[in-house]
């Protein structure tokens, strides 16, 4: 049986990675990546969440404290769940900042993508929460948040 693994880690010395592995059983077949976060202005945290996954309660620290000053994206790992998260926030927000929260997933139009995402380029929203989808090819340079909300399903979303 198959069991998937998630270890994440900043300072695992090579050697102590390879004890680990093998205490885990993990054979050859084990996928690693190395990303490298040596960029002086990208930050990265990694924090446990507090409560259910579906409850969305987790991005509220992480989304609306910033929210009337820094635009933002939440990635989510299905339509469903972009959706949810969107319509959590919004009901967080205060009344002037409900409609500048949208979502965009690969469910909807390529024109109401392309719409969206130049919408948010140049301001007309606060933030998106969004699948995968979104973040191929897109540059926002003003994005001041990035949330990968869970862990992502699939391996080319370790690479956005």
């Amino acid at each position: 049986r198959h069991i998937p693994y998630h270890l994440g880690t900043a300072t695992l010395p090579p050697s102590e990675a390879k004890l680990l592995k093998e205490h885990l059983n993990m054979g050859t077949e084990c996928v690693e990546l190395y990303l490298d976060t040596d960029c002086k202005n990208i930050f990265h945290c990694i924090q446990k969440m507090r409560h259910l996954i579906n409850s969305y309660h987790d991005l509220v620290p992480l989304i609306l404290p910033h929210s009337s000053s820094n635009k933002f994206i939440v990635f989510f790992n299905s339509r469903r769940a972009a959706q949810e998260g969107a319509q959590f926030l919004c009901s967080h927000l205060p009344k002037d900042q409900i409609e500048l929260v949208k979502r965009i997933h690969s469910g909807m139009s390529n024109e109401f993508h392309h719409d969206e995402v130049h919408a948010l380029k140049i301001g007309n929203w606060l933030g998106t929460c969004a699948t995968d989808a979104v973040g191929m090819g897109i540059d926002i340079p003003d994005i001041r948040i990035v949330v990968r909300y869970s862990v992502p399903t699939f391996l080319n979303s370790w690479y956005q």
